[in-house]
C-alpha cells in the first residue's frame, strides 16, 4: 500500500505541569521506557551499548530500541529494530518550555512525531497512533505525579 504525503508522520502534543527539564529526564531515561511505551512494555537490558528490548502489549512481539537525547536542545530520539544492530530512529520528541509559549515556566510542551516506515500497512500504522494517542497521556501523568503535582 502506497502512503499518501498526508499520512507519513503522526504527532501528538501535550500540555504536562512540570518544568521541561523534569519531562527530558523522564523522556530521555532509557530505564523508564519500558513503562510507558506500550510497543516496549516491561524493557529489559539486551547488554549491548544502551540497547534495550522490550515487548508490545498488542501482540507480544519484540521490539529493541535506544534512547539518543540531548538536553541542550531538549530533544530525545528513539530508536527502534528488531536488534541492537539494526536501529534506526523512529520516534522523536521534541519539549517545549512552557515560557516558550505564553504558559507558566513551571510547565511544557511534549510532542511526539513517528515516521511511517515503507512496510507498514494501514493496520500496523493506525495501531502505531492508537498507541502513541495513549502514551502521551501516560508520559503526561507520569512525569506530573514524579514532578509531585498529581
Amino acid at each position: 500500500m502506497t502512503s499518501t504525503e498526508n499520512d507519513l508522520c503522526y504527532t501528538v502534543t501535550t500540555d504536562i505541569a512540570a518544568p521541561a527539564k523534569a519531562a527530558f529526564d523522564f523522556l530521555a531515561d532509557v530505564a523508564k521506557v519500558g513503562g510507558w511505551a506500550l510497543g516496549a512494555w516491561d524493557a529489559k537490558p539486551l547488554g549491548a551499548a544502551g540497547a534495550w528490548r522490550g515487548t508490545s502489549i498488542y501482540d507480544g512481539s519484540v521490539c529493541a530500541f535506544a534512547v539518543d537525547a540531548d538536553a541542550r536542545r531538549l530533544l530525545v530520539d528513539y530508536l527502534v529494530g528488531t536488534a541492537a544492530k539494526d536501529l534506526v530512529m523512529r520516534i522523536a520528541i521534541r519539549i517545549i518550555p512552557g515560557a516558550m509559549s505564553g504558559r507558566p515556566a513551571d510547565t511544557c510542551l511534549v510532542s511526539m512525531a513517528a515516521w511511517r516506515p515503507l512496510g507498514f500497512d494501514e493496520r500496523r500504522w493506525s495501531r502505531l497512533k492508537a498507541f502513541h494517542d495513549a502514551e502521551i497521556h501516560i508520559v503526561r501523568d507520569r512525569v506530573e505525579k514524579a514532578w509531585g503535582k498529581k
